[in-house]
């Protein structure tokens, strides 16, 4: 044991960056070591290399099983449980996905609360070379400084959201100002909708004035996202390819991400587990400051019917 413990303690792993310093690899991590899981080392080498890189893909052929994924989550923080019925049995802090099916831009929220965790932790099973399978990756830091100064100044006025589409904090591990945001809703579809098609004086009569406001900045954000990925910088934007033993995780508070292109993904045999992590425990501070209101609110849900 004292033997793995001075190992954890001189950890070495090596880093790949990718070109603009947006995301990297990383080789050399052994999930089996259950002292080097364990130890502050990892830890400490772990946060840093997300404060500087935002995404990590730890490259391994070796399958996590559930509880070692568990176990892995544990370093960042308090894993959400999936399961209600659970009792924080390590099966309870994964979830099974199969497919491709989150294609629009998002981040992560835990569905008790419709809130944002602060880690992302994903983990390939399979994942069937003949198809794109990939998950793509926006740099939130980069959206911010493309992102007009009026509509910034207007999300920053907001102190009370009816649904968490867009808003604008402090992330705790970086320090720095972020974004976040979900553009799966079906009600920002349809205002986006509205806006291509020039239908901005119909939206006028049928929307409140407020949220004509800020659905005008969703689809500005929303634009700016769409941006980055036809261009492709790499500073701005990664594209990741998993193979089997695979893990990734990413600080879900300054990066948006979607499933890959290729719908065929949708039904090939792509495997992944997920676990998302909350830091320190609880929903990020500028979350709760900012007085959400729960996507369960009965008059958003009828809202959202009627449209």
């Amino acid at each position: 044991m004292a033997t793995a413990l001075k190992r954890a303690e001189q950890l070495q792993l090596e880093v790949v960056p990718k070109p603009g310093g947006f995301a990297a690899d990383v080789y050399g991590f052994d999930i089996e070591d259950e002292a080097l899981c364990a130890s502050s080392a990892l830890r400490e080498r772990l946060f840093e290399l997300i404060r500087e890189h935002q995404v990590l893909a730890i490259r391994s052929p070796k399958r996590m099983t559930d509880e070692q994924q568990a176990r892995f989550a544990k370093i960042f923080g308090t894993p959400h449980v999936f399961s209600a019925s659970a009792k924080g049995e390590d099966d309870s802090f994964v979830q099974h996905i199969h497919g491709n099916p989150f294609s629009y831009w998002h981040q992560d929220i835990v569905d008790y609360a419709t809130a944002p965790c602060q880690f992302t932790i994903l983990h390939c099973l399979v994942n069937p070379v003949r198809v794109a399978c990939d998950t793509v990756f926006v740099n939130n830091f980069a959206l911010l400084r493309k992102l007009p100064d009026q509509v910034l100044s207007y999300l920053k006025s907001r102190t009370v959201f009816t649904q968490p589409s867009l808003l604008v904090g402090r992330d705790p591990v970086s320090e720095r100002e972020t974004l976040f945001y979900n553009f799966g809703n079906p009600y920002i579809a349809l205002m986006r909708e509205c806006f291509a098609r020039g239908r901005g004086e119909e939206a006028q009569k049928v929307f409140p004035a407020e949220e004509l406001e800020f659905l005008k900045a969703v689809d500005a954000v929303a634009g700016l996202v769409e941006q980055v990925e036809r261009a492709e910088a790499a500073e701005e934007f990664f594209r990741m390819r998993c193979s089997e033993g695979d893990t990734v995780i990413w600080n879900n508070l300054t990066v948006g991400h979607r499933g890959g292109a290729d719908k065929r993904a949708l039904s090939d045999n792509r495997w992944m587990r997920r676990s998302l992590v909350l830091y320190g425990g609880e929903l990020p501070d500028f979350y709760r400051r900012f007085g959400v209101l729960s996507n369960k609110n009965g008059a958003f849900k009828r809202r959202q019917a009627g449209y």
